[in-house]
């Protein structure tokens, strides 16, 4: 094989940096300059031709590439996003990884979802922005008909648009077009959340300049939004999850009134729940199922007829297509029902997508047989639930243990102890206590929760904000972490104030208060995106606070001197106020004080051991001066009025 060499042809060099570009799957641009590079030292017209003829075969392979790739991305972005409705257990966190998703895959600069109010059922609204700037649109409701989304929903297909403005096709209302212009959108994409040929939300995209989406594209945001439907179908399954369950214990009362068939029904019904107090799978209920039903062949399938679980089946992992026949039977009532030799329980709400227990019997079923069939698809239904039920459970919990420790004012203390420990918190551990400002324009619960857990903390919310408790001794450090790692985790800027650290109940209230109060002076000093905690305040924080604590100032200033003059009977505070009397003379302050100047000067090393080097500076000593003055002025008027 012959080396490669500088003296080669420049056809050959060009060649060979050809072949680099495809083995590497270069972009194209690196291919264009490669081009330019190659005319500029191409000695005569037809070495310049061979290398154009290079270049434009070679132009569509990496175009090739290019798409394979991108097709490649697509696919694996999808496949996580299935991966997600199988374990994210928080809509509100799924559906924000959709609308990610889509604004990454498709590069785009906003990516939002809109889902039908189920208050008014007559109007779209922004359950999930991302990329927006805008306040007025991402506030923006829209009613059904109107706008893009408004041709999205009634043709039920995607429609896309490389001028918003210019487009005719769509109704146009100034509300809508105002909030639109606001947010600088110029091409959008719409796609339809559909479940059957029902239309329950809009996922779009969007770009400030003009755009032609591509049908790959559109295809692409079209999977997209089909699978956030089938997670907002599965979250509206919850509420209705709940009669289910009322109806499951009805049954229960059914079954023990009969003979033989109370008891196994009442056995199933042991299991079924059994099965879901210890995190049962679809093959579990299908083996319980199938069991207590003589064993029969029985399968577990989604709406379309697609396989989820089976037991004794005979198909090995096939679904017969007299399946798919039965399921289109349905009739919506949730009960169970025959059609050609096959017994069918839809979890309810029967729909396309909802799941359904099918199973092949040549005998008629006993009333209890069917009984025991629909009470499995009703736990088929609440097992495709349970895990948001955890979720939002835990977080419920989390959020009314903080309330409880900032307001219970030291009573039931060994029983918020109690409560701490069983969610992993020892409140008899030193934490800080920090409040952020939750004016923001989204719901950022979840992110909220998700950072507090991970630094093994609480978060909950009081008068509008959200309350942290960390075990971080450091409240100044504590909210300052607060401030920068939740504000990048929910994309905005946010402000916190910090307190502590706390020891108990009461010593957690206590905090909360303080840290509230330097969360409003920090807001009256303008700040915005950082955090800070009492200490941090100094001077501003005792004279800005709407309900200044003089003995909280004098104590965060000179608490280690008070408490050592306190527990050993020493005078640093009186040798502190002589040094300052005397303008911080050593000599005259030692007479001021009647020691020794060496005598004196140990004390000032002493002091200075208690409040750190930095005492003597100059925003430091102006914090000592007003802490001795408030600490005098409030003996003067306890002497006074004792």
């Amino acid at each position: 094989m012959t080396a490669q060499s500088d003296d080669d042809p420049l056809v050959v060099r060009t060649a060979r940096a050809i072949l680099r570009l495809l083995a590497r799957e270069a972009p194209a641009d690196e291919l264009a300059r490669l081009r330019e590079s190659a005319l500029s030292a191409a000695d005569g017209e037809s070495e310049a031709k061979l290398i154009d003829e290079m270049v434009a075969v070679s132009g569509p392979v990496l175009s090739a590439l290019e798409r394979r790739r991108r097709r490649e991305q697509e696919s694996l972005a999808l496949l996580e996003t299935a991966m997600d409705l199988a374990s994210v257990r928080d809509l509100d966190e799924l559906l924000h990884t959709i609308v990610s998703r889509a604004k990454s895959m498709l590069r785009v600069d906003v990516a939002y979802l809109d889902l039908i109010d189920e208050n008014s059922d007559d109007r779209y609204y922004h359950r999930i922005t991302i990329g927006s700037v805008s306040t007025r649109f991402q506030g923006t409701q829209m009613p059904l008909g109107d706008g893009l989304g408004g041709l999205v929903g009634q043709t039920r297909t995607p429609v896309s648009t490389s001028d918003y403005f210019a487009e005719e096709h769509f109704r146009h209302t100034p509300a809508l077009d105002d909030a639109v212009r606001d947010e600088g959108i110029v091409s959008l994409l719409g796609v339809p959340l559909l479940i059957g040929d029902v239309v329950t939300g809009v996922l779009y995209v969007a770009e400030r300049s003009a755009r032609v989406f591509t049908a790959g594209e559109v295809a692409f945001a079209s999977s997209l939004g089909a699978h956030a439907a089938v997670a907002y179908e599965n979250a509206r399954l919850f509420d209705q999850m709940q009669s289910a369950l009322a109806e499951l214990n009805r049954a229960n009362t059914i079954i023990y009134e009969n003979s033989q068939s109370v008891a196994l029904a009442a056995e199933t019904h042991v299991k079924l729940t059994n099965l879901i107090l210890r995190g049962g799978d679809l093959s579990d209920l299908a083996a319980t199922l199938s069991a207590s039903l003589r064993d029969v062949p029985l399968l577990i399938v989604d709406g379309r007829g697609d396989l989820l679980a089976s037991s004794n089946s005979p198909h090995a992992g096939t679904v017969p297509e007299a399946v798919v026949g039965a399921l289109e039977r349905q009739d919506g009532s949730g009960r169970a029902y025959r059609h050609d030799g096959l017994y069918v329980a839809m979890a309810p709400p029967a729909s396309d997508r909802a799941g359904g227990i099918v199973l092949e019997s040549t005998e008629e079923l006993s009333e209890t047989d069917v009984l025991i069939l629909e009470r499995g698809a009703m736990v088929l239904a609440l097992l495709l639930m349970i895990r948001q039920v955890v979720a939002e459970t835990e977080n419920r919990i989390h959020r009314d243990l903080v309330d409880d420790l900032i307001s219970s004012g030291g009573q039931n203390a060994t029983t918020l102890r109690e409560r701490a420990l069983v969610v992993g918190v020892d409140t008899d551990e030193r934490h800080s206590v920090v409040v952020i400002d939750s004016d923001t324009d989204r719901d950022i619960s979840h992110e909220v929760a998700r950072w507090a857990k991970a630094r093994n903390g609480l978060v909950g919310k009081h008068g509008g904000r959200f309350v942290f408790l960390l075990p971080d001794p450091d409240p100044g450090n504590a909210a300052r972490a607060t401030s920068a790692e939740v504000g990048s985790a929910t994309g905005r800027k946010v402000t916190a104030g910090g307190a502590g650290p706390a020891v108990g109940p009461v010593e957690i209230g206590t905090a909360y208060s303080q840290a509230l109060r330097c969360l409003e002076v920090l807001g009256r000093l303008g700040v915005v995106g950082e955090g800070a905690s009492v200490s941090d305040l100094g001077v501003a924080g005792l004279l800005m606070a709407s309900e200044p604590d003089s003995a909280q100032f004098v104590r965060s200033v000179l608490g280690p001197v008070i408490d050592v003059d306190d527990r050993r009977g020493t005078e640093l505070l009186s040798t502190l106020d002589a040094y300052l009397e005397s303008n911080r003379n050593l000599s005259r302050a030692a007479r001021l004080a009647s020691l020794h100047v060496n005598t004196f000067r140990q004390r000032l090393d002493r002091i200075t051991q208690l409040l750190g080097e930095g005492w003597q500076d100059r925003p430091r000593m102006l914090e000592i001066e007003v802490a001795l003055q408030l600490r005098r002025l409030t003996s003067d008027l306890r002497r006074h009025t004792g």
